[in-house]
């Protein structure tokens, strides 16, 4: 094993001369306050822990901002980073009333709380405000309900969220949200997700038909005036906002597209002029580029690093573990994971961990797969050490710990935020990745990190010419950049492959969150538009097998995967298929109340998802072609793939051996037979990439891929 060890030097940022209560800005985030407040849109680059999240406080000119995050996860982050500025910097205290609780991914949390300024503290950029409101919104307590039963917790934004927002006009509010809730919300889909799929397809048919917009709304009752109304009464108070859209470069393009339709209806079509601010560590320019095709020019401002400022990272001592693996490609990287339990037992290794663990330190270590943890956290017990765990499926003898050493895999490199992280170890199959794990190690203090990466004559060239030389953080970047593959997910993406199907995708949402919009506001000549606009997309109904409620899918923000249950003992976790296969040994699998169960091991195994057709024919009609034209870049479900005579099987292998161990016939549910598929024919490189990353199945008499949307 080649070992490489270089130095990276501290990141240092320069400060500006305004100030937020106790705090001075950074002159990264004076220029977002200037820029922002005289309308401008925003391409903001700066390293992890730069202090991206505090610019959420510096839109003064709007009296608040919206917050869009990726995930959950991030959310949590983002209002706990929120409600420690308000504290620290500005004196703030929450106050009791009003305060609204929900329960999010296990945990209570606070949905609405309100926070008094002190009177006597130069409030600096918030001067004249006397409170800050802080609102979390999240699709998983405001999703759609089946027969569109109202949740309780729905009523947390109708009927008490934006009553207190009218109420206290003069709080300075900032709202944090996932982009899937702005969608939801913005095409009236959280209401009821398959009226509004049958809504769109009336709105595709009545483009052709000449129909008129209240026709089409009614016919299916989702375009009802009062439920619009109230859905544009939220999104109007969503959108008087600045947006701020954090860590874009994790969307992939099915995500990218929606972000984009969502902002093409609003800026282009509605006349929505309010700033639009992207922010990363690691901008993806595909994603820019197709921003900038709908209009927005971006100011862009970049966090650099300076002689003197504020600590941003500490002194970097990294150790590259260059290991020979069996297998190139995204195999390889994914298998880098496998080597950590054996370098846990270095010297060096041990002794930092110890460190960690006497002195109330953190480390963490991540990886790819989430089959890799069990090894990592049985060799740390072994070795004597506490453990706690950021993971879909936890591992047995994983605690919640405070401090201390903290093991996982994706979770932590996207929202995980601990102080006097000084010790890590990490893998990575894609470059954004690794350099995002890096960024949660060393904030504010000097730290030692070991990266592995596969041992190849590129990878030694590029890091022999750096050995033993001072990086500043823009060389680390360049030199990440070169050492790791680029499996970025956008340009991964089946939808960029077939740019066709998804730009007709994009350009629907657009079109149907104007419908909604019209139609709220009574505007019925706004239909005429929409209707030579749709005639073109029209022609998508011509590739959907099933029932019109198919399309509701496309209005989704992401691809939802096929929804199971993975059981391990008494513990069920909610995941998707796709994820449970390409991890772990499968002991059963049923289904209960709709739900198809996955009974697993933490024994490493992989599966590949297949559907095979059995010889039997259910159904009582064939498509004009057959059902090779039928499948070939089609939507449907896999109650019609059933009835063409599919069923899904996994075809499990012991990991890192070729061949078939057992094939497992999946039962599927009712409600997993609505389960929305796209059927396409991708090239084998991006077939090998599907299978590690994405929920879908191939098609064995057929060279083609049903990703499951």
């Amino acid at each position: 094993m080649h070992e490489y060890i270089l130095k990276v030097k501290p990141v240092l940022l320069p400060i500006g001369s305004l100030n937020l209560g106790e705090w001075i800005l950074r002159e990264f985030q004076e220029n977002v306050h200037k820029y922002v407040n005289n309308g401008g849109d925003i391409l903001l680059t700066a390293p992890v822990g730069a202090g991206k999240t505090l610019t959420l406080l510096l839109s003064n000119y709007y009296d608040g901002a919206v917050g869009v995050y990726p995930n959950n996860t991030l959310l949590l982050d983002q209002q706990r980073s929120i409600n420690r500025i308000l504290t620290k910097a500005l004196k703030a205290e929450p106050l009791e009333s009003p305060c609204y609780k929900v329960e999010l991914d296990g945990k209570e949390v606070d949905v609405l709380k309100v926070y008094k300024l002190p009177e006597n503290l130069d409030l600096g950029v918030l001067k004249g405000y006397r409170e800050v409101s802080v609102v979390l919104l999240s699709g998983k307590y405001i999703t759609y309900e089946k027969g569109g039963e109202l949740k309780p917790k729905r009523t947390i934004i109708e009927d008490y969220i934006l009553k207190h927002l009218r109420k206290f006009k003069k709080n300075y509010t900032i709202t944090l949200t996932t982009p899937d809730t702005l969608l939801l919300i913005l095409s009236g889909a959280y209401r009821n997700l398959e009226k509004v799929g049958m809504f769109l397809h009336n709105l595709l048919l009545g483009s052709i038909r000449d129909e008129s917009l209240s026709w089409i709304s009614s016919k299916t009752g989702a375009g009802a005036k009062s439920v619009l109304e109230e859905i544009q009464d939220i999104a109007h108070y969503l959108l008087k906002y600045p947006l701020f859209i954090d860590e874009f470069h994790l969307y992939g393009k099915f995500e990218i597209d929606a972000l984009i339709a969502i902002l093409d209806a609003y800026r282009n079509y509605l006349g929505w002029e309010e700033p639009i601010i992207l922010s990363s560590a690691t901008p993806s320019e595909t994603v820019v580029e197709e921003l900038k095709r709908i209009g927005l020019n971006f100011e862009k401002i970049e966090a650099k690093s300076g002689k003197d400022g504020d600590l941003i990272r500490g002194l970097t001592e990294l150790h590259v573990l260059l290991v020979d693996i069996v297998g190139r490609g995204i195999s390889g990287w994914f298998r880098l994971g496998d080597e950590v339990p054996r370098i846990l037992k270095r010297e060096d290794i041990i002794s930092e961990l110890r460190r960690v663990s006497r002195k109330n330190l953190n480390a963490i270590i991540v990886v790819d797969r989430l089959n890799q943890l069990p090894d990592i956290v049985n060799e740390l017990r072994r070795l004597g050490f506490r453990v706690s765990c950021e993971a879909t499926i936890k591992p047995i003898g994983c605690e919640e710990l405070e401090n201390g050493i903290l093991v996982g895999s994706e979770a932590i490199s996207q929202g995980i935020d601990r102080e006097n992280v000084v010790f890590g170890i990490s893998v990575g199959y894609y470059w954004g990745k690794v350099l995002q794990r890096i960024g949660r190690i060393g904030r504010r203090t000097s730290s030692i990190i070991y990266l592995l990466a596969l041992d190849t004559e590129k990878v030694n060239e590029k890091l022999e010419r750096v050995e033993d030389k001072k990086l500043s953080y823009e060389e680390l970047v360049s030199l990440i950049g070169e050492v790791y593959p680029n499996y970025n997910p956008v340009e991964y993406s089946p939808e960029r492959y077939y740019t066709d199907m998804f730009d007709v995708r994009r350009r629907i949402l657009t079109y149907s969150t104007l419908a909604f919009k019209y139609k709220a506001g009574g505007v019925e000549s706004g239909m005429e538009e929409l209707k030579r606009l749709l005639t073109k997309e029209a022609s998508v109904l011509d590739k959907v097998y099933g029932s019109p409620d198919i399309l509701a899918r496309l209005l989704l923000f992401r691809s939802s995967g096929f929804p199971v249950v993975a059981k391990i003992g008494r513990k069920e976790y909610e995941t998707d298929i796709g994820t449970v296969l390409r991890n772990f040994k499968i002991v059963d699998i049923y289904v209960v109340n709709g739900r198809t169960v996955l009974e697993i091991e933490l024994e490493k195994a992989r599966s590949i998802l297949c559907l095979k057709h059995t010889g039997k024919f259910e159904a009582d009609y064939l498509p004009k072609g057959g059902v090779e034209y039928m499948l070939n870049n089609r939507i449907t479900t896999l109650g019609v793939l059933m009835e063409f005579g599919y069923e899904l099987y996994a075809i499990e292998s012991k990991e890192n051996e070729y061949g078939k161990v057992r094939e497992i016939k999946i039962p599927i549910s009712q409600e997993g037979r609505e389960q929305t598929v796209l059927i396409f024919s991708p090239s084998p490189r991006l077939t090998e990439y599907l299978t590690y990353t994405i929920s879908g199945a191939k098609i064995e008499d057929f060279p083609f891929f049903a990703l499951f949307i």
